[in-house]
């Protein structure tokens, strides 16, 4: 099931940009001062048609005034509206409106500026996947980025170095800074990291006219990916026949079970490590629940960030038609049993977060894991031994 989400702002709005559906002419000549006025109107006016399409449209928002109301929110938004008054730049409502909207959630709900200028410094920023032997008993796996573009990346990684990964017994997995992306990115490590079976969760998707006509548009904007193309699909016909304002799952039931037999019998590493921090999030969450079930898994590092609950992102112009509002249409099955959102996930063992780290060199945090792990085997030895 794929769950987070199936953008980054990047690419869709390189995909937005070759469709034409950015509006590049008027981005000009709003940045001209003797529009400022304008700037400040339309940056009212977004700000204004935000919280009644969430409240119909996004089931997190749906639950949140359900559970909380909006009042809370009230001065929030007259104090944005405020500001919104004052802008002098499109970057400023950008970041007036993203400040607003964390009020109602930590992520999967953003404002995106149509910014056409920056697309191809940002695409260039997601980093590769790497692989390392550590030592004779330790390899190591850096994932920065579950991005949908990695997922041939990591499997072409996982496949170079099979033989490697089946006689090392322990294994590495550094997920710091990854902030997610698309499910079947990770797919590939499953036969790595499953020793027995797994509970998976479902998700709900909540149908609307409005939600119909936002997956349409993230269609028409990922037509060059044919896997998520296909997926979307799906999703189009099941909302388009699910009545408005309910929920429909794709599947029968809300949580199913992964049998580690469902993978082709190999040889495995027998103990992994994964090393996380604050900004694991979304599809590096789900990864995370799903390992962490492995009784050969441990996680290493700090909380995660949170953001995980409510996703599947789809997009929605803002009346300005110069930004977009990315927002969830889907909740976790895990809900309200199981929440992730504001809380994240907790290690097994806490390693304090360390800044300026280099892939070129073993920071403290892998030294510690490592020392961890091959301790742990040279004492199994000794009592194998004994």
């Amino acid at each position: 099931m794929l769950k987070k989400p199936l953008f980054n702002s990047s690419p869709l709005l390189a995909g937005l940009a070759i469709l034409g559906l950015c509006n590049i002419g008027n981005l000009a000549s709003a940045e001209e001062p003797g529009n400022q006025s304008l700037l400040q109107q339309e940056c009212q006016q977004d700000l204004a048609a935000i919280p009644d399409y969430l409240q119909q449209n996004d089931p997190g928002v749906q639950y949140l005034v359900s559970t909380q109301g909006l009042h809370f929110l009230d001065e929030k938004k007259e104090q944005a509206n405020r500001l919104a008054g004052q802008i002098t730049t499109p970057d400023e409502c950008h970041k007036i409106l993203n400040d607003y909207l964390r009020r109602y959630r930590a992520g999967h709900l953003s404002v995106i500026d149509a910014y056409p200028s920056s697309l191809t410094s940002q695409q260039q920023n997601i980093q590769q996947p790497e692989f390392k032997t550590l030592s004779s008993q330790t390899q190591l796996l850096r994932m920065p980025s579950f991005d949908s573009s990695m997922a041939d990346a990591i499997k072409n990684l996982l496949q170079r170095n099979r033989k490697a990964l089946r006689k090392s017994p322990n294994l590495i997995i550094d997920v710091r800074g990854n902030e997610g992306g698309s499910d079947w990115s990770w797919a590939s490590l499953k036969p790595l990291i499953m020793s027995n079976p797994i509970r998976q969760y479902s998700m709900e998707f909540l149908a609307t006219a409005d939600n119909v006509e936002s997956v349409a548009l993230m269609r028409e904007v990922k037509k060059s990916d044919p896997v998520l193309e296909k997926f979307l699909g799906s999703e189009n016909k099941l909302m388009r026949s699910s009545p408005f304002g309910q929920y429909f799952r794709k599947g029968t039931h809300p949580v199913r079970f992964t049998d580690v037999m469902a993978f082709e019998s190999q040889a495995r590493p027998s103990r992994i490590a994964i090393l996380v921090d604050a900004h694991c999030a979304s599809a590096c969450e789900e990864f995370l629940l799903q390992a962490r079930q492995s009784w050969k898994t441990k996680i290493f590092g700090s909380y995660t960030a949170g953001i995980l609950d409510y996703s599947n992102l789809r997009i929605h112009w803002l009346p300005s038609h110069k930004r977009l509002l990315a927002y969830a249409i889907s909740r976790s099955t895990r809900l309200p049993d199981f929440p992730i959102d504001r809380i994240g996930i907790q290690p097994d063992f806490f390693v304090p977060p360390i800044e300026n780290r280099s892939s070129e060199a073993q920071d403290d945090a892998i030294t510690f894991i490592v020392k961890v792990l091959e301790t742990k085997q040279k004492s199994r030895r000794k009592l194998d031994v004994d």
